[in-house]
């Protein structure tokens, strides 16, 4: 077996066949996955700092930006947001405090949010929008002045009615995708069972896809179609599509944005498990992001695992962790292990995860490749 350390953090599968009699060679890139930031040994806080030293409470959502230089964390119950460097893995708090929870508009630690679980980081790293959950409400936080803003909602008003800013309600949206030129966003709005649109010009929030209190599976389009607590989406980078993780049905649906036609890509509706290929199953996936490759990552919640899913062919694999064996560890592809990750992220040849339960927040850097031997027997002519 032969290994060296590749670039290029993404699995790849080369087969090289060589001009000698009798031996083939498969070379096998597999990713590594390291910690970024937080407690080795999985301990909860609040603590800015670098790498080991900062501290997290259930981080969620995690968002990066264009060019993977910066991070922005949901650490949802510190009910606060957190600004990552993630060249040295420096954790600073932008907003909120750490251990208050609640409802305020206001500047870095005058702010306030309860269960904050998703954000979305502008392309240039300036702002974000963040999915306050149990305030029930769409925040805007400026990303230099810490200053934030509430976009749409009312605190504390659940509901499903469409409108602008405040006349709008939501019902605990937990994950929020923004669109490259920062247009639109879209919300998963989960206990609405439904995806919702803002449109950040006019304020306006619209229903895209899925009725309102009305959780189910079902394909089709706009109000017709069918989710159960959807708890991720993710928007292609022409927004043309848009892909959600359909947490309670067990799948990954596919939004066609002009049409507002809803369409299965992966996982079987009730059916959770952790099977790869194209007759893929999951078990409550939550996060959910587009590579700039074109394929999905998915934080598959209860197997512990991250999943990339090949949107031409449908054909699902396991790219980290071990499905039903959750721990914390680093290491190569399947050694590496997470602890119910409820957020990824990527940009540029990086993939961040918000590994939940171990408090800390994991990347990829480099790859191994393994080169395994195989000798074909000589038939004899």
């Amino acid at each position: 077996m032969r290994l060296h350390l590749s670039p290029w953090p993404i699995a790849a599968l080369t087969v090289a066949c060589l001009g000698f009699a009798g031996v083939t060679h498969a070379d096998t890139a597999v990713p590594l996955l390291h910690r970024l930031a937080g407690s080795a040994s999985g301990e909860r806080g609040s603590a800015d700092g670098v790498a080991d030293a900062a501290r997290f409470n259930y981080p969620s959502g995690i968002s990066l930006s264009a060019d993977a230089s910066v991070a922005l964390v949901a650490d949802a119950q510190n009910n606060i947001i957190r600004r990552v460097d993630v060249a040295t893995g420096s954790v600073t708090t932008i907003a909120g405090t750490a251990g208050q929870r609640g409802w305020n508009d206001g500047t870095g630690p005058d702010a306030q949010f309860a269960y904050p679980s998703g954000v979305a980081l502008a392309a240039d790293a300036s702002f974000a929008l963040v999915a306050d959950a149990d305030n029930r409400i769409i925040r805007r936080v400026d990303v230099i002045s810490g200053t934030v803003t509430t976009v749409a909602g009312t605190p504390g008003a659940a509901g499903s009615a469409d409108g602008v800013g405040a006349a709008a309600r939501f019902a605990s949206p937990s994950a929020i995708v923004l669109a490259a030129d920062a247009s639109f966003a879209l919300v998963a709005d989960t206990d609405n069972h439904a995806i919702r649109r803002i449109d950040l010009t006019s304020g306006a929030v619209t229903t895209v896809a899925g009725s309102p209190g009305t959780s189910g599976s079902a394909d089709g389009v706009g109000a017709a179609a069918r989710f159960s607590s959807p708890r991720g989406v993710a928007l292609a980078a022409d927004a043309s599509f848009a892909l959600v993780a359909d947490s309670d049905n067990h799948t990954i649906r596919r939004i066609d944005l002009a049409s507002g036609a809803v369409t299965t890509v992966a996982g079987t509706a009730g059916q959770p498990g952790s099977t790869d290929g194209t007759a893929a199953l999951f078990n409550f996936p939550r996060g959910i992001a587009i590579a700039p490759d074109g394929a999905a990552l998915i934080a598959d919640f209860s197997n512990s695992t991250i999943r990339r899913v090949d949107l031409a062919s449908g054909a699902v694999s396991t790219l980290f962790g071990t499905a039903g064996l959750p721990g914390s560890a680093d290491g190569a592809g399947n050694s590496a292990l997470l602890r119910f990750p409820a957020g990824v992220a990527a940009a540029g040849e990086r993939i961040l995860i918000a590994d939940t339960y171990n408090h800390s927040l994991r990347g990829n850097g480099g790859s191994i490749t393994v080169s395994p031997q195989v000798y074909l027997p000589i038939v004899a002519r």
